[in-house]
């Protein structure tokens, strides 16, 4: 099962913020154990079958909150101190082994301080057998221009850490300024 979800950040202040549409979902981030620092302001989150707390969906719903938000003690607690993790992204093969490598490959080199992320486009989560995959599509601004990017995500877990990671990207594909 799978879910879709379409967030709007603001960037106009200095925290991130995101609005959902369709109706008013049953949990927030908050009831959902999500630290104070890693939740983008929004009173509309999903709350799909596949979002609900403890499961796969929270987890990838989690993982690209705090990737949107650039929130880099969130996203890197994910993470185990030890990570295998491999990335494809046009022209580029990428690995690391550490929790913080990972976080600064993610924050600091491909979603920059020079890239906006202005939404979540997408997010949609499944199980194969004991892996999680992510996938996630988010519109960016740099000064570039406007992009859509979206990501394919496999995670092993141990416990709620991530201890291997592979991830497929699309790359900044450019889209129209409508």
């Amino acid at each position: 099962m799978a879910s879709n979800s379409v967030y709007q950040l603001d960037h106009r202040s200095r925290e991130s913020s995101v609005r959902l549409t369709g109706p008013k979902p049953a949990i927030t981030p908050r009831d959902m154990g999500i630290p104070q620092e890693a939740i983008m302001k929004t009173e509309d989150y999903p709350a799909q079958a596949n979002g609900l707390p403890g499961t796969d969906g929270d987890f990838a719903h989690r993982f690209v909150a705090a990737l949107a938000a650039k929130n880099s003690p969130a996203l890197q607690s994910m993470f185990g101190s030890e990570v295998d993790f491999r990335a494809v992204t046009p022209g580029r093969v990428w690995e690391a082994g550490t929790a913080q490598a990972v976080n600064q490959m993610i924050l600091g080199t491909w979603f920059g301080p020079g890239t906006v992320i202005e939404r979540i486009e997408s997010v949609e989560s499944s199980t194969i057998g004991t892996r999680c995959r992510i996938g996630y599509r988010l519109r960016l601004a740099n000064a570039d221009g406007k992009f859509i990017v979206e990501q394919q995500a496999f995670a092993d877990r141990t416990g709620d850490k991530i201890t291997e990671l592979r991830l497929a990207c699309s790359g900044f594909v450019p889209v129209s300024e409508n």
